[in-house]
């Protein structure tokens, strides 16, 4: 024990030397410090002291922002950066109007969340002309300070938590609601394994700070969903209400959930906002879709009210240590719940509920300590499985990169909200032939433009011999996904069908079919490293709408003849592992299987006559086979094969399978009755 703390007294002042060279950086004089940034110098010698003791205590107001905010300050050098587009205004604050209509900023120059109609409303101080942004212009080596604090502070954390659970004198004074440290131990470790790398909602230093020292970042009901949550990782019959019913598996506590609900729902506060989000989610896949909507949307609400989705006026708000961890922890509490509003609504059909355009917060995550931290799978060490999943050929260790996945998904959602906006609402059946065209090439494009401008260490080759994170693997299946859907409406079956002609709708099935070859690669890479019964949901709707999509193109089926069933088996695996919620999906998709999806097929003739032989792609449709991902074509037209291919050819003709000669893996799924026909774009769910 001795030996372990003077190990951490050494890298503790290893760190302090550290920042102290950050400090002086910092202190150079490379441009005149505006006085609104900078109060004298203490808030500058601040910086030291903030990496030197950790934060004990942080004032439970909403109003913890007042950190220089941009969208335009580049990433701290060493940091894996990306070009991927921000759509929205760069800019970290709302302007002098703007704050006024939606009562962004006080007298006092913090938050508030009442707009210009409410009796509530308090008039903000106007510091400049309209149009005027209120933060000040940015520079880099002011982000880069604050960049390097909060890594600092990070690393300090992670030390302390490191020595949390194996020292009593440590965990003895844990208020953990009743439950083992061995326990509580294993369930936030999952936890930080797995869906924190999703959304990155959690704030981890903040969040096992406050669990330490009784700080504002979590409470039991946190506490309870992040048991509850995790639970659906966890192998631990131990866990279960019922020790013979997997659906049991963390039952306790979600009722110890709701009994602590009562007394928080209307207290809104940063934890519980981001407890409803976690365990609405988790709701939502055990097929609890009513339950898991409404936890959510009293989430949404919440963040509104806290006044998240809006930056303070940082020239009238203190920048010390405690604000500067209060914004990191808001800011990503508001663009992970927007991620989770924009996936969730596509998984259930319906619109999502946080508008980006009301939004002026920074999605530029300054801590990222989760970068280059080594990430491998979660492994229980009381696990039946323990011994195979440490062997060395099951994952070989590499970065998370977590910060840098997280922004590629955030793109995503992004251009989601787009598609859903524009092909999926009742909005949709106004656009015309045109616009509608014009408006597919154009989604084309920033799909496109997402996948070329990925940072290479977040490319991945299905064909490979290491499969990254799941977290890593999931903006690639949603980006599939994504291209469907911007197709799908154009389909034989899809509500814009009017607008595709012969030519142009066989244009349309080819690439859907592509890319839903593409899912199936990554849900095989997928499945044969980390098995599928824990698999997020965003991986269960890429693998729906592949199968979906598959049904509809016989020529697919004919060369790949193990695609669908290989799919099915995959979303029955989901099924019986965490996601119950897939079972009227598969009696859906179920429906749709005739007879002549099962059959055995012949080879699908070439235009001589001759059929290529199964496992070929048909010549017609290698035609319309490129390598450069999503595509658009130049004009919006209809009738002149517009539209770039998307699958590479070579990938198509070396995809290793394992042919299933049998119709009978239909029947792996109970129910056969026929349901509804085909619906817009999200999965079938369970009445409420």
């Amino acid at each position: 024990m001795k030996g372990d703390v003077s190990n951490l007294q050494r890298e503790i002042s290893q760190l302090r030397k550290l920042v102290e060279e950050y400090r002086k950086k910092s202190e150079s004089p490379k441009e005149p410090v505006t006085p609104q940034l900078r109060s004298g110098e203490s808030s500058l010698r601040n910086e030291f002291d903030f990496a030197q003791a950790p934060i004990t205590s942080i004032p439970n107001r909403r109003s913890t922002s007042g950190i220089l905010e941009t969208y335009a300050a580049p990433l701290p050098s060493g940091r894996p950066q990306s070009d991927l587009e921000e759509s929205a205004q760069r800019t970290g604050g709302p302007s002098p109007s703007e704050a006024n209509i939606a009562g962004a900023i006080s007298r006092d120059g913090y938050l508030q969340v009442h707009g210009v109609t409410s009796t509530f409303h308090q008039e903000s101080v106007r510091t400049g002309e309209d149009g005027d942004t209120l933060d000040v212009p940015a520079r880099s080596n002011e982000l880069e300070s604050v960049s390097h604090r909060l890594i600092a502070y990070a690393a300090l954390q992670k030390q302390h938590e490191n020595f949390l659970f194996s020292d009593p004198l440590l965990y003895n004074d844990l208020d953990l609601d009743g439950v083992s440290p061995e326990t509580a131990k294993h369930l936030l470790d999952i936890h930080w394994n797995r869906q924190h790398f999703t959304y990155l909602l959690t704030y981890r230093p903040a969040i096992m700070e406050s669990l330490r020292t009784g700080g504002p970042y979590i409470n039991k009901l946190l506490l309870n969903a992040i048991y509850y949550t995790s639970c659906q990782y966890s192998d631990r019959k131990s866990l279960r209400a019922d020790p013979d019913d997997p659906q049991t598996m963390g039952a306790q506590f979600y009722r110890r959930f709701k009994e602590l609900l009562v007394d928080e729902i209307d207290k809104p506060s940063i934890p519980t906002a981001i407890a409803l989000l976690l365990s609405g989610q988790c709701l939502v896949a055990y097929g609890k879709q009513g339950g898991g909507w409404v936890l959510c949307g009293t989430a949404y609400r919440m963040i509104i009210e806290l006044g998240c989705h809006l930056t303070a006026d940082p020239r009238r708000t203190e920048q010390g240590s405690r604000e500067i961890v209060g914004t990191e922890v808001r800011k990503r509490l508001y663009w992970g719940a927007f991620v989770i509003d924009k996936f969730q609504s596509l998984y259930l059909g319906r619109a999502p509920a946080l508008r980006q355009s009301e939004a002026r917060v920074s999605k530029e995550l300054l801590d990222a300590f989760e970068e280059y931290e080594p990430w491998s799978p979660y492994v229980d060490s009381e696990s039946d499985s323990f011994g195979e999943i440490m062997s060395p050929q099951a994952h070989v260790p590499r970065p998370a990169y977590g910060v840098s996945s997280f922004k590629a998904l955030l793109r995503l959602a992004e251009i989601a909200t787009e598609i859903m906006d524009t092909f999926y609402s009742m909005e949709s059946l106004k656009l015309g032939q045109k616009a509608a065209l014009e408006r597919r090439v154009e989604f084309l494009h920033k799909l496109d433009r997402w996948q070329k401008e990925l940072p290479p260490h977040l490319l991945c080759d299905p064909e490979g011999s290491h499969s990254p994170p799941p977290h890593q693997l999931n903006p690639h299946t949603t980006y599939w996904t994504l291209v469907i859907l911007v197709w799908r409406p154009f389909m034989s079956n899809g509500h814009l069908s009017a607008y595709a002609d012969p030519e142009f709708r066989s244009v349309v099935d080819k690439e859907c079919a592509a890319a839903s070859l593409k899912i199936w690669a990554l849900v095989k890479t997928f499945k044969n490293t980390f098995t599928l019964q824990r698999a997020p949901y965003i991986l269960c709707y890429a693998a729906y709408h592949a199968i979906l999509v598959l049904i509809h193109s016989r020529e697919t089926r004919v060369n790949f003849p193990d695609c669908v069933p290989y799919l099915w088996s995959a979303l029955v695996d989901l099924k019986h592992g965490s996601h119950a919620g897939l079972t009227r999906p598969l009696q859906m998709l179920k429906s749709k299987l005739t007879e002549d999806v099962v059959a055995p097929l012949e080879p699908y003739p070439a235009e001589n006559g001759n059929g290529p032989g199964a496992g070929a792609y048909c010549a017609g449709d290698i035609d319309m086979v490129g390598d450069s991902g999503a595509g658009a074509g130049t004009e919006a037209g209809i009738g002149t094969g517009a539209g770039i291919g998307i699958a590479n050819a070579d990938f198509l003709q070396t995809l290793d399978f394992d042919a299933w000669n049998t119709p009978f893996w239909l029947d792996r799924v109970v129910g056969n009755q026929l349901l509804q026909d085909d619906f817009t774009f999200g999965l079938g769910s369970m009445p409420f």
